[in-house]
């Protein structure tokens, strides 16, 4: 996305103000365009006009609705670590996004020492996961299905958002939904933070609500998403932390960051939603620094963050699992951080996961 629909995403997913009401009424016709086309397009693969392709293996996209910030990337974690641990052979398949291979059309199996600005940080740190599954990085997802189910027989796929990447089939469809706030404002960009609108959840087998503050979804909520598609299949969840890592150090718990004064930045789409976590570990004092989403962290950010770090005292500078696998290599010699791994915890619907990667059930479902 680039730097203005960012700068809008960001606005539009605070507090709905002023300022975020007027953007929106004023970019309203263009987000009505937006969500027209993106409805035609789905519409045109539904009824085949546009072309799907099959994979060879079971395919499941896990994607969202709104660009960004929903918990997509923490979903096809959990689901990489429990295909593994359920002795099945599978994959992720991610896009590739922020990194060079994204633009050559190449697939690559990422390893924990690729290098990010080539697959993706979020390839990366799907690479790097403690229990998970290979990953496979490519803009063309068929091909990057076909090459996992080459090297390694995989009998499922998981695309890390694929819900628009409609020209490939899959076997479930999981829109991944933020508990707080499924759609943002209703409107898609740039006149909101959605993607498509919410009638494609149509096409959805399983909504996934991820909690990242505690607190559920709303019987009013679970309604509205209930009456677009009466058949889906809901998993709730909420993220949890889980450790403070620090790179070469070793492993302490979430609680060392209570009374500690903690400085604190991140690349990614919502920054905030990382400063609270961090706020409600119960630091004496927090200093935040936030960068844009997949920002390229380059010798000049180490030098300032380290700066800034020095400046608020701070015991603790704490960073992102994402921001860690793109920023190692350049802020690891000059910033002393420490990442705050966290975990989805399942609070509803955990007899789904089995379903959804097809260790109960068979059968292909074509892309509706």
């Amino acid at each position: 996305m680039n730097v203005r629909l960012r700068a809008l995403f960001n606005l539009y997913d605070r507090e709905f103000g002023p300022a975020a009401a007027l953007a929106s009424a004023l970019l309203a016709p263009a987000g009505i365009l937006y969500a027209g086309a993106m409805a035609l397009r789905r519409e045109g693969y539904r009824r085949g006009i546009l072309p799907s392709a099959s994979a060879p293996c079971r395919v499941v996209s896990v994607g969202g609705l709104t660009a960004g910030g929903s918990g997509k990337t923490q979903v096809v974690a959990f689901l990489s670590q429990e295909t593994a641990r359920r002795r099945m052979a599978g994959a992720v398949v991610h896009g590739a996004y922020g990194g060079s291979l994204r633009g050559s059309g190449g697939v690559v199996r990422v390893t924990p020492t690729s290098d990010p600005a080539f697959c993706g940080d979020e390839a990366l740190m799907l690479a790097t996961l403690p229990g998970g599954v290979p990953v496979y990085a490519s803009r063309d997802r068929l091909a990057a299905c076909r090459l996992a189910c080459d090297d390694m027989g995989a009998s499922v796929c998981v695309l890390d958002d694929g819900a628009q990447h409609l020209g490939i089939s899959r076997d479930c469809n999981v829109v991944v939904l933020d508990a707080s706030s499924p759609f943002g404002n209703g409107r898609c960009l740039p006149a909101g933070p959605l993607r498509e609108p919410p009638r494609a959840l149509g096409g959805a087998h399983v909504v996934w609500f991820v909690s990242h503050d505690g607190r559920g979804s709303s019987t009013a909520v679970l309604d509205r998403v209930h009456a677009l598609n009466p058949a889906l299949r809901f998993v709730r969840s909420r993220s949890v932390p889980e450790a403070i890592e620090y790179p070469a150090a070793g492993v302490l718990p979430p609680g060392t960051v209570e009374g500690a004064r903690v400085f604190a930045f991140c690349g990614i789409a919502r920054p905030h939603r990382f400063f609270d976590a961090v706020r409600a570990l119960g630091p004496s004092s927090l200093d935040t620094r936030a960068f844009a989403d997949h920002h390229p962290y380059a010798p000049a950010d180490a030098s300032s963050l380290a700066a800034a770090a020095r400046a608020a005292g701070a015991d603790l500078i704490l960073t992102t699992a994402k921001d860690h696998a793109r920023s190692s290599a350049v802020l690891s010699a000059s910033v002393k951080y420490a990442v705050i791994r966290t975990r989805l915890e399942i609070t509803f619907g955990g007899d789904e996961i089995g379903r959804i990667l097809g260790a109960e059930a068979a059968g292909h479902v074509p892309v509706r």
